[in-house]
């Protein structure tokens, strides 16, 4: 929360932690899914390439503007990689 906003950054709204469970819960922007589900849902097709740059280049970006803030992502995976599937049509 304590970094200034970045387009390729999905903002954190709020953190809390369940009384009952102690579950840590994070609420971010709502965003469709994530790039393991991306993945999955392609079932052996391949992605196109330009998608793949794309998200690569978002990634480093989001990744640069944080390190930049002496901030790093301890927990980078497919699902932890937030997507919306706006603009999705023109990776055929």
């Amino acid at each position: 929360m304590a970094i200034s906003p970045h387009p390729h950054i999905i903002p954190l709204y709020d953190a809390f932690l369940m009384p009952q469970t102690k579950e840590l819960h994070f609420v971010f922007e709502c965003m469709e899914g994530n790039l393991y589900q991306l993945t999955k849902s392609r079932r052996g097709r391949p992605i196109a390439s330009g998608l793949i740059a794309s998200i690569f280049d978002q990634i480093v970006r989001g990744l640069h503007h944080i390190h930049g803030h002496g901030h790093f992502h301890r927990d980078m995976k497919p699902e932890n990689l937030l997507l919306t599937t706006l603009g999705l049509a023109e990776y055929p």
